[in-house]
């Protein structure tokens, strides 16, 4: 039971929030419709009622994804806190219920070759570097905002990986890559370490040398970022899949160039999800749900900046 409860903790103050608020709800709801005062003495599939009536008033199938967790975790709950278990709801049972798919979602997952090419075309020179460095690192744009000089070490010939015991473990840097990026709060406050691309890494010494260690590498505000992405691709005709979804671009090609490497499938996604900063594996796959769609591999955006001049030569992502 213990193990089983883990897989069901909360690890991000932003969802935690998220989770109260929709298990508040259900609870104002239970108590008008049962009398109840205490979650132990809801009758069996109280909230398949709740659930049903989200599904009813046709929200979304996040929306109703999110109720039903919700409730399970509520379970898990009662029963730690007394001992038996009550089922809320019974997902099998609700009818009319649409499943996630990728597809219903036009911003979900990663910018295409072509489409990353026209958004970097289209954005201002502070808000390329920005980007350059996103598809380079993975990092959350909170977390690129948050990038200092002394969080960078071009010398380190390993990664830290901290497990959930707290206790950091070093691993041996993978070839194609030279130096960490420390993440010192992502999500949830939990830190990290993202080993630094090859391609990569003389930009990234350019930056270096104009800041000071205190200094934002990269000093764009967050929200501007999203908004100018979100411009940039209007501009350019192109789907905006916001700055997030750079990060799916960044875990399709680590993937692909991993595999090249000689890492096995599961291998390389684990290795794609300690450096994402993910808890959960099922995320990770989330991100490479178009990695055998034609289209993504981006080697050709290292290529196009290497004709204009830039400081990444010769070197793409898969050929690392």
């Amino acid at each position: 039971v213990e193990a089983r409860m883990r897989t069901r903790l909360i690890f991000g103050a932003r969802t935690l929030e998220v989770y109260l608020d929709w298990a508040c709800r259900f609870a104002r709801w239970a108590r008008g419709t049962y009398g109840t005062k205490c979650l132990v003495e809801l009758p069996h599939l109280a909230g398949q009622a709740w659930v049903q009536g989200l599904i009813d008033a046709g929200k979304s199938p996040w929306t109703v994804s999110l109720a039903v967790s919700v409730l399970r975790k509520l379970e898990w709950g009662i029963r730690a806190r007394w001992g038996v278990w009550v089922t809320l709801v019974d997902p099998k049972a609700l009818s009319g219920r649409q499943r996630r798919t990728l597809c219903m979602r036009r911003r979900k997952g990663a910018y295409p070759a072509a489409d990353l090419r026209l958004l970097r075309a289209h954005l201002p020179e502070e808000h390329r570097a920005a980007v350059d460095a996103c598809v380079a690192l993975g990092l959350r744009p909170k977390e690129l905002v948050s990038v200092r000089a002394c969080d960078v070490d071009l010398s380190a010939v390993s990664y830290q990986v901290k497990g959930r015991d707290g206790v950091w473990t070093a691993y041996p840097m993978p070839p194609g890559y030279a130096g960490v990026v420390r993440v010192r709060r992502g999500k949830g406050g939990r830190p990290r370490e993202v080993p630094i691309p090859v391609w990569y890494r003389l930009e990234l010494e350019v930056i270096l040398a104009s800041r000071r260690p205190e200094d934002r590498l990269w000093p764009v505000e967050y929200q501007e970022f999203g908004r100018a992405i979100s411009r940039a691709c209007t501009q350019a005709g192109i789907v905006s899949r916001g700055a997030h979804g750079l990060r799916h671009t960044w875990a399709i090609q680590r993937m692909h160039h991993l595999m090249s490497l000689g890492y096995t499938e599961d291998e390389a996604r684990q290795l794609c999800s300690w450096w994402l900063g993910h808890n959960r594996l099922a995320v990770t796959s989330s991100y490479l749900a178009k990695r055998r769609e034609p289209g993504f591999d981006i080697t050709i955006y290292i290529e196009d900046r290497e004709a204009e001049g830039g400081v990444a030569r010769g070197v793409g992502c898969d050929r690392a």
